[in-house]
């Protein structure tokens, strides 16, 4: 079974870049709070407001100084290690 990532990147006004990573359901689908974060970007009004990502690690976000963001998904697939076959000494 494979594994999904999806990559957020933040782009900031002092030109600073947030990398923040999620597990993913699938590959095509992107996950909730990314959803949630480029929904929340797209009002009109958000002169300080925070944007909070939960999980293993708390990141918070004013959203008036986002100026781009971008998100791509990454399958990670699982391989099957070769067999090794065992040397007999006769």
């Amino acid at each position: 079974m494979a594994q999904v990532k999806q990559l957020l990147r933040i782009y900031l006004k002092s030109g600073q870049n947030i990398e923040v990573w999620f597990n993913a359901e699938k590959l095509n689908e992107l996950n909730p709070q990314i959803n949630k974060f480029l929904e929340e970007l797209k009002k009109k009004d958000k002169e300080n407001e925070i944007f909070e990502f939960g999980g293993q690690r708390l990141i918070l976000i004013r959203l008036d100084d986002v100026i781009a963001a971008d998100a791509m998904s990454f399958e990670k697939k699982e391989t099957q290690e070769p067999e090794v076959k065992a040397e007999s000494k006769a």
